[in-house]
C-alpha cells in the first residue's frame, strides 16, 4: 500500500512520469518471474549465496 502511495506522489509532484513508474514495475515483475523460474533450493549456488548473508 505504501508503494502505491509513493508512486502516485512521485507522479503528482512531477518527479517521475507515468512511464517511469510503469517501466520500473514491469522490470521488477520480470525480475521476480525470472528468479522464481530459475531458483533451485539446496544447490551449490543457493548455499553459496545464502551463506553470504
Amino acid at each position: 500500500m505504501v508503494a502505491v502511495v509513493i508512486c502516485f506522489s512521485r507522479i503528482f509532484l512531477g518527479t517521475h512520469y507515468v512511464s517511469d513508474i510503469l517501466g520500473g514495475t514491469l522490470s521488477a515483475a520480470l525480475a521476480c518471474i525470472l528468479v522464481r523460474f530459475f531458483y533451485r533450493a539446496d544447490t551449490k549456488l543457493d548455499r553459496f549465496v545464502t551463506g553470504i548473508f
